[in-house]
């Protein structure tokens, strides 16, 4: 499942970006895979994919909400 996030354009300095942390990462890695492709550098390509699922796949997991039932046992 993808989710499509289109941020507002960054344009002065004082701007910042609407991704947070640990999803920030990320970003690199996937326009590195865009850039790569439109190269026709497949091979390159794959392997930044292959790290951006890597690092979004550890953000998930470091994003995600862990509860208990109940902390008494009922």
């Amino acid at each position: 499942r993808r989710v499509l996030f289109r941020s507002t354009d960054l344009v002065n300095l004082t701007d910042t970006s609407p991704i947070n942390y640990p999803y920030s990462d990320t970003v690199a890695f996937y326009a590195a895979h865009i850039a790569k492709l439109n190269e026709q550098s497949y091979d390159e390509s794959e392997r930044f994919l292959a790290l951006y699922t890597q690092k979004m796949r550890y953000a998930q997991k470091a994003a995600m909400m862990r509860m208990m039932r109940s902390a008494y046992g009922s």
